[in-house]
């Protein structure tokens, strides 16, 4: 390509340049990029000087060439963008589908967790006999063997309600309560109740309303206030401790009628809740704790007591029932049998068990407990109960 001559002055030389450049780059863009390096390899200088003093100017060569090159730029940056928006396209896709299969793999780990919870509690449903034998096996061997540490446990009636469970449904107490087959005078006479131990008996039927009712075995009378717990002994409850055995005097006498009146029951609750309000007020979190285990041991014994005397009050306001008034909770030795497994069978009849004993009643709880484990060894072997089938229970 030729080169043009670039050594015009003034507007006319300025005319004549433009009007060749045009001229040149008229039949293709191709061509006016070359013009524009061939403008750039030149390296004309066309700058005049002002005749005025004001400087040098740019000529329109200059002005062409730096539009040719921004053209040239935007159509790079157009190309680059194009290709950076497939490059991002193309990421957008990847994450898109990470995303699926992270969701997949979510939904699959849910179901996967789930399913290995439900055979975990399902093999915990499947072992739960299992471990309560083995449990049962190891109170066994300790009532058993180590007499040393069931003190506590034959006090407050655990010993005694884990034999009687296991002795209610063994196949040797069935058959002892069924007349003493074979050698049966014998076996009454070894397992005969005396009086005095059955008065120091304290046995306990659990209500509907998550409370219980606590009696001796001997005599069911509701209410009895003939004992009162320590902490409540003082001489500032006598007035309340008077009040409530007025009002429960009257509650028995209406029972025994047939009909107990809903203002006796509302008196002698009014008067319960006086009596309890009191017991709370003065044992307060200091007192309880003024002497240590001692005080505190006695605190719960009044707290038991008046738990229980609740039972009894809200079973008569809730449902009116009076059969434990009719005596038909009361063990009787000429009606039922004089002797363990006839308080057994009628224990486990009646849905009662031993509550905790009174103090001065423990010797009634070892006597009866150590009757009741000898029978038990005698069937101890043969019950199931005791024997764990699942192999890590065994051990």
């Amino acid at each position: 390509m030729t080169r043009l001559p670039l050594q015009g002055r003034g507007l006319v030389g300025l005319a004549v340049v433009v009007g060749c450049l045009f001229e040149a780059a008229a039949p293709a863009g191709a061509q006016v990029v070359e013009l524009s390096q061939a403008v750039v390899a030149q390296r004309v200088d066309v700058r005049a000087p002002d005749r005025r003093g004001y400087g040098n100017y740019y000529g329109a060569v200059d002005a062409l060439a730096s539009r040719v090159f921004a053209q040239a730029e935007f159509l790079r940056a157009s190309g680059e963008a194009s290709v950076n928006y497939a490059t991002a396209r193309e990421i957008r896709a990847r994450a898109v589908r990470l995303e699926i299969e992270n969701s997949v793999a979510r939904v699959e780990a849910y179901w996967e967790r789930k399913a290995i919870g439900e055979a975990e509690r399902y093999k915990r449903r499947t072992n739960l006999l299992d471990s309560k034998r083995r449990q049962n096996s190891k109170t066994w061997d300790r009532l058993k063997n180590h007499p040393d540490v069931n003190g506590p446990a034959i006090a407050n009636g655990r010993a005694l309600n884990f034999l009687l469970h296991r002795l209610s449904a063994s196949i040797l107490a069935y058959e002892y309560s069924r007349d003493y087959s074979g050698d049966g005078d014998r076996v009454a006479q070894q397992l005969a109740l005396p009086p005095n131990i059955m008065a120091g008996l304290q046995l306990r039927q659990h209500l509907s309303n998550g409370k219980s009712l606590i009696f001796t075995s001997d005599d069911p009378a509701p209410l009895k206030v003939d004992w009162w717990p320590h902490s409540l002994r003082g001489d500032d409850f006598e007035a309340y401790r008077a009040d409530f055995a007025k009002q429960r005097q009257q509650v028995v006498k209406e029972a025994r009628q047939g009909k107990v009146s809903n203002k006796s029951l509302r008196a002698i609750n009014e008067s319960f809740m006086r009596l309890s309000d009191e017991f709370r007020k003065q044992n307060n979190w200091q007192r309880r704790h003024s002497n240590g285990l001692r005080s505190w041991e006695q605190f719960k014994q009044s707290d038991s007591f008046l738990k229980s005397m609740w039972g009894e009050i809200g079973r008569l306001q809730s449902v009116g029932d009076i059969s434990f008034l009719d005596g038909d909770l009361k063990f009787d030795a000429g009606r039922d049998g004089g002797n363990l497994v006839a308080l057994l069978r009628f224990m486990s009849r009646n849905g009662l068990d031993f509550a905790p004993s009174k103090p001065g009643g423990e010797n009634s709880y070892h006597f009866i407990f150590a009757m009741m484990r000898d029978l038990y060894a005698n069937v101890a072997d043969e019950d199931e109960s005791l024997k764990p089938q699942t192999e890590k229970y065994q051990r």
